[in-house]
């Protein structure tokens, strides 16, 4: 669901003019994949060189241009029969940039002590002064456990908050579901035996098995409405990593993220397969596409986990209830189907279930220390477009993991994309600094206008010399949220402003004012607004609370 953004009154000072020209650009830019090597046992392979590789953009050879290895040991050799017996010299460790995303399951709390424990000393063994680690905690709506930090006591504080979060027993909506539906089937049993003519029971089935197809729609329905909130916020959270220099990872925990929504539901319910026009009504493939295309355009590799809750696997003792593992196997499929591409497609891995997890954070911590890293110049347009991207080892008995596709987004998409994840999660990447206010709001019909006053300081935009005068050109992006996690379309527009030449020395200490009515839905809580410098590409961010009597 979205909030319609239904009108947006600009007023800028000075007036807007035509944007600069700056004349015909062809851009070239630099694309880095980072790359695991092993052999057929797992074993990483060091000591490649450039030679060793090849790279393609969409079927096309591209020429190696930059290459680097970055290895734990100053000194390596490769593993493998074939490997190559030389001598390396690492490559200088790269500043890191990880984050947590672990949605409010609840565990054993043997299990949540585990899974914890290995996040822990994955993070003690990686994170030095200078990186950065986010922990974000889901549930429904985006938690910020912690900023982007490096001190090792807030970041153990965090975790051992996550640990108690996550440990216990929550409500099971399909034990609710089972049990109406058990009961539905006894009352069509007891009907059956009843001796009475046969169109009434056929009639009362028929009625009884409408009733179940709408619970099981209705809940799945839901399930699908959850999932898009959060791919949302994902997608905020690898937006808010973007700008970030270094190597860049995501911890995915979650606990729903499947290829068809509310496949536990139609599980639960007695099918063991899913039909056709139920996989194309819930299915999420679309949804899973925009966060690996966000992530590789990012350069975020992914590891997502999957931990089955509690719910579904132990024995309820207030009922006797055996742990239905079919079930259980059923629905740990369909989670592990999306986030297994997730994690190929960005040239991560994925687990699933605590021991596999366990073993699984000592491999993520391998990745980040040993691995090669090649570029390549890719010329053309922004455009938004995914381009398939293919790294291959010319020793085909070595194992290569990289991500697969390269998207270079346009400014205008790079820009939406922060504004929305600035309503989401409150962080700071910005180039320089905007300041701004909302006045008092004015009731319109089903809606409220937002008086919004924002400030850019001149100093931080970039002006083009020309006949005397100094031209500059700006965009301004506005959205709105409500506490629910709605967020409205983002509109875009496009100022220029002139400063003579005797008048650069005053401007230079002043801000340049815009003004606006934002027309937002009537619980809309919060705004967010970037600044985008048309020329330099440098950018600013604002996110500022609606406040009601």
């Amino acid at each position: 669901m979205t909030i319609p953004l239904l009108l947006l009154l600009l007023a800028a000072t000075p007036p807007q003019t035509q944007a600069p020209s700056i004349g015909e650009t062809i851009e070239v830019s630099i694309v880095n994949v980072d790359v695991v090597v092993t052999d057929r046992n797992g074993n990483r392979v060091r000591g490649l060189t450039k030679d060793d590789f090849e790279i393609l953009e969409s079927r096309k050879p591209q020429a190696i241009t930059n290459f680097a290895e970055y290895s734990s040991a100053m000194q390596a050799s490769s593993t493998g029969t074939d490997a190559p017996k030389k001598a390396v010299e690492s490559a200088p460790r790269q500043p890191r940039t990880i984050v947590l995303f672990i949605e409010q399951m609840q565990l054993e709390e043997t299990q949540a002590k585990a899974m914890v424990a290995a996040i822990r000393e994955l993070l003690n063994k990686t994170v030095e002064p200078g990186d950065a680690v986010s922990i974000v905690l889901f549930n429904t709506r985006s938690d910020l456990q912690v900023q982007y930090t490096d001190d090792p006591e807030v970041i153990g504080e965090a975790l051992d908050h996550v640990a108690e979060l996550i440990t216990g027993r929550m409500p099971d909506p399909l034990r609710n579901m089972r049990e109406d539906l058990e009961s539905m089937r006894a009352w069509i049993k007891e009907v059956s035996s009843l001796d009475r003519p046969l169109n009434p029971v056929l009639v009362a089935m028929g009625e009884a098995e409408d009733e179940r197809n709408n619970t099981v729609q209705t809940e799945a329905t839901a399930a699908l409405a959850e999932i898009r909130k959060r791919v949302r916020t994902i997608n905020s959270v690898i937006d808010s990593m973007a700008s970030r220099d270094g190597k860049k990872i995501l911890l995915l925990a979650t606990r729903r993220l499947g290829r068809v929504a509310g496949a536990e539901y139609f599980f639960a319910a007695g099918s063991v397969t899913l039909e056709g026009p139920t996989v194309k009504k819930f299915g999420t493939e679309t949804l899973m596409k925009t966060i690996v295309a966000n992530a590789n355009a990012a350069g975020v590799t992914i590891y997502p986990i999957y931990a089955p809750v509690t719910a579904q696997q132990v024995r309820d003792a207030s009922t006797n209830t055996a742990a239905n593992h079919e079930l259980d196997n059923l629905v740990g499929m369909n989670e592990m189907a999306s986030l297994t591409d997730i994690a190929r497609d960005t040239g991560g891995l994925a687990a699933s279930n605590v021991p596999e997890i366990v073993k699984l954070l000592p491999r993520v911590e391998d990745d980040l220390t040993d691995y090669y890293s090649l570029a390549y110049r890719a010329s053309g347009s922004r455009d938004d477009r995914t381009r398939e991207v293919v790294v291959r080892a010319k020793n085909r008995e070595y194992v290569v993991r990289a991500r697969r596709e390269h998207v270079e987004k346009t400014d205008a998409t790079l820009m939406k994309d922060r504004v929305v994840a600035k309503l989401i999660r409150d962080f700071d990447n910005a180039a320089f600094e905007i300041a701004g206010e909302i006045g008092a709001l004015k009731k319109q019909g089903n809606s409220e206008l937002v008086p919004l006053k924002v400030r850019i300081p001149i100093k931080d935009l970039t002006l083009l010399p020309a006949d005397g005068k100094n031209t500059a050109s700006y965009s301004v992006f506005v959205a709105s949220a409500d506490s629910a996690g709605n967020i409205s379309d983002v509109v875009q527009q496009t100022h220029s402003y002139e400063i003579a030449d005797a008048d650069m020395d005053r401007a230079m200490e002043g801000v340049l004012t815009f003004s606006c009515e934002l027309a937002v839905a009537s619980k809309a809580d919060r705004v967010a607004v970037g600044v985008f410098d048309e020329v330099s590409k440098t950018w600013g961010l604002l996110r500022l609370p609606i406040a009601r009597r």
